[in-house]
């Protein structure tokens, strides 16, 4: 996935070069998924590398303006919840066929958004899909601990976005709050209609990409009006 940091691994001038000869009014910048669920970030080193990042998109095209959009939220649980012991057998093949995708792809749904579409029942009977449940107590609690929940340092990454952009003279707009904090995601995922997540939890549905931007739009305006002498 790309990262912010990648635009001048190259080590020539290409960037800004090209923003030299575009003259942008406006910059807008949206970074974060990759490196937030890099196990081994550090968000010091984080801080300079984005900092360093804005420096020379900002010295290549210092009359633009510059936006700097929040990381979204995300949520995450371990690999094989709600998975079946045939579903983690072949889970644990190092390269998968298309057919194989396709039989992990088949209850990925409900694994996310309804666990208990997978119970099957017979009779007054429930068969949890799991080993570690063969009870309903232990199903629910099966069901809590793999919840899908937003990585703890992520409201502090976005905090550490907001202070870089404002310390080099960006603006910035807290995609993770517009989106309802923690967990919002699932939300967007599986009970939004239309649906703004896709079932990833990671990605954003063309409805949600479009809802964000309007939001961003309304924001942008109403500052600008905010800020236009009274007729």
């Amino acid at each position: 996935g790309s990262r912010g940091r990648q635009l001048f691994e190259r080590g020539d001038a290409a960037i800004e070069q090209y923003l030299q000869s575009e003259s942008p009014d406006l910059l807008v910048l949206w970074y974060g998924t990759n490196s937030v669920v890099n196990e081994e970030l550090d968000l010091e080193v984080y801080a300079r590398e984005f900092g360093e990042l804005l420096e020379r998109l900002r010295s290549a095209s210092p009359h633009a303006s510059c936006l700097v959009l929040g990381i979204t939220d995300l949520a995450r649980n371990e690999n094989t919840c709600f998975m079946t012991p045939r579903e983690r057998k072949v889970m644990t093949r190092k390269r998968l066929s298309s057919r194989q995708r396709k039989y992990l792809r088949r209850n990925r749904e409900s694994r996310v958004c309804n666990p208990d579409a997978l119970v099957r029942k017979r009779g007054r009977r429930e068969r949890f899909p799991v080993p570690e449940a063969r009870t309903r107590k232990q199903w629910n609690a099966y069901i809590e601990r793999c919840k899908h929940r937003t990585p703890d340092h992520l409201p502090t990454f976005a905090a550490v976005q907001k202070r870089v952009a404002l310390e080099h003279g960006c603006a910035f707009y807290d995609v993770f709050q517009f989106m309802g904090g923690r967990e919002s995601i699932v939300e967007w995922a599986c009970n939004a209609s239309p649906r703004l997540a896709s079932i990833d939890l990671v990605h954003l549905s063309g409805e949600g990409y479009r809802l964000l931007a309007r939001g961003v739009f309304s924001t942008l305006m109403e500052a600008l009006h905010g800020i236009q002498p009274a007729p």
